[in-house]
């Protein structure tokens, strides 16, 4: 037994005209095919490229308001107690200007 199908015959005939006209229409759907292949690819990249923005955008504002409450520059470490002033060695330095 010998199963062919009855669309190809139909369509791959043996007139000329019969074959031109599948050829001209599997052409169209190739064309098609391409156009919307195109297209989605280019929604896609465009797709990409908003979402890759937002992403980048949002990080972006968060770094800026991560580093608000942060003051830069130097600082020193200052000691536990105070120094004193000995009052005794205060009135020698007064009495030494004084005299000159």
């Amino acid at each position: 037994m010998h199963f062919q199908s009855r669309f190809i015959q139909v369509i791959l005939s043996s007139t000329w005209l019969r074959r031109l006209f599948a050829l001209l229409v599997i052409a169209v759907v190739v064309v098609l095919g391409m156009f919307f292949l195109v297209f989605a690819l280019v929604v896609g990249a465009l797709m990409a490229t908003i979402m890759f923005g937002r992403l980048w955008w949002q990080t972006r504002k968060l770094r800026a308001t991560r580093n608000d409450g942060v003051i830069e520059g130097y600082f020193s470490v200052e000691p536990e107690s105070l120094p004193t002033i000995d009052p005794e060695k205060t009135v020698d330095a007064a009495k030494t200007v004084d005299k000159s």
